[in-house]
């Protein structure tokens, strides 16, 4: 029995709406700069603070030069803690109403791209949690698939899942569908962990019709599965942490 519960944050101008963006990374030195000045450069119109969670990368000398970087904070973990307990380490110290998750092998290259999902956010009533198409979603989904530039309708998803390689929600949604985004090693299932309690209470993930973004994919995976049979087993404990997450809040 779906819990109803309705996230809405003020509808004030979509362009007056402040941003925490979070983009937790391991390595791909090269792909993050492109992403940090793909973001320096294109996003108009939003006030926006940005958060790099290096989730013990081997390169520690890297960081240094983005201390100066324009709304940019820096955050190194000690020990390599996964995708979600990264985002959560930067979803802490961000303050701002909105958060984006965002993976650092996207590139932004529209300008338009916040304001976008801010636009879906606010024309679907139930919607939670929006993410643009791209061109790479990472899933076999085709929702979430397009050419840059292709304008659609807006995709409010009843099953299936935002892989969360771009998402934008209130940060107000975790304290109502009951905690973040679940720590699981290194990656995967977290995503679809989260879909289930989005849905059970009430909410829906959408698909943005008018914000894209480009997005390499599997840049970070490609480098984890050079471990073998070691990180393939965790992928499959992750599996049986999202069933017994889903079922234990099922029972709620």
């Amino acid at each position: 029995m779906e819990k109803t519960i309705k996230s809405r944050v003020n509808a004030d101008p979509v362009t007056m709406a402040k941003i925490d963006i979070i983009v937790p990374f391991h390595g791909q030195y090269q792909k993050l700069y492109d992403l940090c000045k793909s973001i320096w450069y294109n996003t108009k119109g939003n006030q926006y603070h940005l958060y790099l969670v290096d989730d013990c990368s081997l390169n520690k000398t890297y960081l240094p030069a983005f201390q100066k970087a324009p709304n940019t904070t820096v955050i190194q973990n000690d020990q390599q803690l996964g995708f979600g307990a990264s985002l959560h380490k930067g979803f802490e110290v961000g303050r701002n109403e909105w958060v984006v998750f965002l993976h650092s092998d996207c590139r932004i290259e529209t300008s338009d791209w916040l304001s976008g999902m801010l636009l879906t956010y606010f024309k679907n009533p139930h919607t939670a949690m929006v993410s643009p198409r791209t061109n790479n979603p990472g899933t076999d989904d085709l929702r979430l698939k397009s050419e840059k530039g292709i304008h659609q309708s807006d995709c409010v998803m009843e099953k299936g899942y935002l892989p969360l390689y771009c998402a934008l929600c209130s940060r107000q949604l975790f304290s109502e569908i009951g905690g973040f985004v679940k720590p699981y090693p290194f990656r995967y299932y977290e995503d679809e962990e989260l879909a289930h309690r989005i849905r059970a209470c009430g909410l829906r993930q959408t698909i943005s019709g008018n914000s894209w973004v480009f997005h390499h994919g599997a840049a970070t995976v490609s480098s984890l599965l050079k471990q073998g049979n070691k990180y393939k087993g965790v992928i499959e404990e992750n599996r049986e942490r999202c069933i017994a997450d889903i079922n234990a809040f099922k029972k709620r």
